[in-house]
């Protein structure tokens, strides 16, 4: 919200009769009173704002009191290769580059199923995520970094991701859309799987695997 400091004349009598509306004025009646007395005072005594002061010309201007939902907490965070990862409690999962490289390049790792078993980082959260958003700088999305999450609608892929490696979003079939604009390799059954899958771009020169369409909406 942006705040405009106003004179409210009769104050509170405004509100008589409401219901539960006194208390979240009052807080925000705190908020500005406290605000007003970081402006100089003038030769009355009164706090004033400038009238020439730019960061206060419009509501949104840089000066204002902007009260905002809270940040998103984490939940979890760790590496992934050659990137971080953070989960936060609104269903959102990004990774991030870092300084490290392996042939000039920002990867994340790939993963493999063990004895059947597939274990990955955020394994056990799997069914939190609903958005992956990978930063730009990262340049290639795991092997099977995203299998069979079942909960994920959302994907977000930088201009510097050129490669989706195999089986990365295998059995996704929650995902309905994904734009592969920059992506010159999809590994083999990339999207195997992920049967709500009906809406994908992706340039005519890019190398497309085996399989990776198979049992989606999508005819390659």
């Amino acid at each position: 919200y942006n705040y405009t400091l106003r004179d409210l004349g009769d104050g509170f009598a405004m509100f008589d009769g409401a219901v539960n509306v006194l208390d979240y004025v009052m807080e925000d009646y705190m908020v500005l009173a406290n605000y007003v007395k970081s402006f100089p005072v003038n030769e009355d005594g009164l706090h004033e704002i400038p009238a020439d002061d730019a960061r206060y010309a419009s509501v949104y201007g840089e000066g204002r009191i902007k009260v905002g939902a809270p940040e998103p907490a984490v939940i979890a965070s760790g590496w992934s290769g050659y990137t971080t990862w953070v989960l936060t409690d609104d269903g959102v999962l990004t990774v991030s580059p870092t300084e490290q490289r392996y042939n000039g390049k920002c990867n994340m790792a790939n993963y493999h199923k063990i004895d059947g078993v597939l274990t990955l980082p955020w394994g056990e959260y799997a069914d939190l995520i609903e958005t992956v958003v990978i930063e730009e700088g990262v340049n290639a999305v795991g092997q099977m970094a995203f299998y069979e999450l079942k909960n994920l609608t959302t994907v977000v892929l930088p201009a510097s991701v050129g490669e989706v490696r195999n089986y990365a979003f295998k059995n996704v079939t929650t995902l309905q859309s994904i734009n592969l604009e920059n992506i010159s390799i999809i590994g083999e059954g990339a999207f195997y799987g992920c049967s709500s899958l009906t809406e994908v771009n992706y340039p005519a020169f890019t190398t497309v695997g085996d399989w990776a369409f198979a049992h989606s909406g999508i005819q390659p």
